[in-house]
């Protein structure tokens, strides 16, 4: 992940509610391959409210959704990690758009310090 490219990045500094979607149309994709979607973030050393799981949401054309929770609390700090969202297979002459999500899960505790610097569709490596 080191790159001499300038990009702009979000901050969260102060939120009770948090949700990141996107969405790739699969025919930016190559057929037959198998892809993962994975966030890069990073907690700042003073982020709280991230002992609450995140939900990670990834849904296909075809409304196949693959979902999962995780908690963010004791990962790296000060250091940008990967969150895998999912993996799938990109088919053959298979059309629509891929869906992605990092959801904040509904509660009354206030999220600061994370960091996103986006989100990667890439080639699976085995």
């Amino acid at each position: 992940m080191s790159s001499n490219t300038m990009i702009e990045m979000a901050e969260l500094r102060s939120v009770f509610w948090l949700e990141i979607r996107g969405k790739l149309n699969r025919s930016y994709l190559s057929p037959q391959t198998n892809y993962e979607v994975v966030f890069i973030v990073k907690l700042n050393r003073e982020a709280y409210g991230w002992d609450r799981p995140v939900t990670l949401k990834r849904v296909q054309p075809n409304g196949k959704v693959q979902q999962q929770q995780v908690t963010l609390e004791n990962k790296k700090r000060e250091q940008y990690i990967e969150i895998c969202v999912g993996e799938f297979n990109s088919g053959h002459d298979e059309k629509g758009e891929l869906e992605f999500a990092l959801l904040g899960n509904k509660s009354y505790i206030g999220k600061s310090g994370l960091t996103i610097r986006g989100v990667i569709i890439r080639p699976k490596q085995y």
